[in-house]
């Protein structure tokens, strides 16, 4: 399989986002995101969303990230590693 520049692009991107995330760096995580950004993927049909656990509930545009990472910031994570990442042409 031959990498191509958008595939490679989508990594970096992903790659920094993990960093900023871990430097507890806002701004360099939602630098990147576009303005209509979707944060809600599949989330509606888990039983988690269905209980009220706010975090997976669906936000859409910059503010929405920015909520769900404010969300977020309240957990105490003890231990967060990514171990790899992957990325297709499609």
């Amino acid at each position: 399989m031959t990498m191509t520049a958008t595939t490679t692009d989508h990594i970096a991107i992903v790659s920094d986002l993990y960093a900023a995330f871990g430097r507890g760096d806002l701004a360099g995580m939602l630098a990147p995101l576009a303005e209509d950004v979707s944060w809600d993927a599949d989330w509606a049909d888990l039983f988690s969303q269905r209980a009220g656990l706010g975090v997976v509930a669906p936000r859409h545009g910059v503010d929405g990230a920015r909520e769900f990472f404010a969300l977020l910031g309240t957990f105490q994570v003890h231990d967060f590693r990514v171990l790899d990442l992957l990325a297709s042409p499609t």
